[in-house]
């Protein structure tokens, strides 16, 4: 167990990751992206509302082109899956178990398997399907393993989508 609260320590230190667990913790979020900001010319924090989480999270061939602020968001939620990714290889490798997992990231395992529905946030379905087609067609399936293994339900409401 000392191995896996280092390994969510690890990933919770991650800017890039902390701004995810921020946005997908508020219905509208001030994030500030600092030195990383400047990579993408956002220069002061920015409001991250549902409807531009759910733009941001838009497939490729949905849009000609991502604004400046989408492709930072697009950027960070790849780093928060890449580490989920490496924490189904801990669970396919019998390292650590889905619920032992869940244990320290359930909070937000629960935000993105929808099992805290917020009658005050009615843009959060939206949000958490665009983020399942984006983890679908982007090449992160093993998000879905792991949270299909504690949530399994997860399937139901954001069905598996097919590679385009």
């Amino acid at each position: 167990m000392e191995f896996l609260a280092a390994e969510v320590s690890k990933f919770q230190d991650v800017r890039r990751v902390r701004r995810v667990l921020q946005i997908l913790d508020w219905t509208d979020r001030r994030i500030t992206y600092g030195e990383d900001g400047v990579a993408y010319g956002i220069q002061k924090p920015i409001e991250v509302t549902r409807e531009l989480l759910a733009s941001a999270l838009r497939h490729h061939h949905e849009v000609p082109f991502f604004q400046d602020i989408e492709v930072a968001i697009r950027d960070d939620f790849d780093a928060f899956l890449d580490g989920l990714i490496r924490f189904d290889a801990f669970v396919r490798n019998r390292l650590v178990t889905p619920r032992e997992i869940d244990h320290f990231l359930g909070y937000w395992f629960k935000i993105v398997a929808y099992e805290r529905r917020d009658p005050k946030d009615p843009a959060l379905e939206e949000c958490l399907r665009r983020f399942w087609q984006y983890a679908d067609l982007y090449g992160y399936g093993g998000v879905r393993h792991l949270l299909s293994s504690v949530y399994p339900e997860i399937s139901n409401r954001f069905p598996k989508v097919p590679d385009r």
